[in-house]
């Protein structure tokens, strides 16, 4: 599921109410392994029309093959 805008309530010193809009665009697999993860590689949020945050993604670790799950004692019990 690709997210293209979201959108959140914000109260502004209890006097304004402000509805930031976020956009999420530009979706790529942007890891070091190719994992067919898509990452969205732009988000920009507005308030008020106004941009507040523009972020270019430019690397994720969407799958760590380096992490190590315990084996759960069931698991381990019933292997004996």
């Amino acid at each position: 599921m690709k997210f293209k805008r979201a959108a959140a309530l914000a109260i502004l010193a209890l006097i304004a109410v402000v509805l930031p809009e976020t956009t999420y665009s530009d979706y790529k697999d942007l890891g070091e392994i190719q994992s067919d993860v898509l990452f969205p590689s732009h988000i920009v949020q507005k308030q008020g029309g106004a941009a507040v945050l523009d972020l270019t993604i430019t690397k994720t670790d969407a799958i760590n093959p380096y992490v190590v799950f315990p084996v759960p004692e069931s698991v381990e019990k019933a292997s004996r």
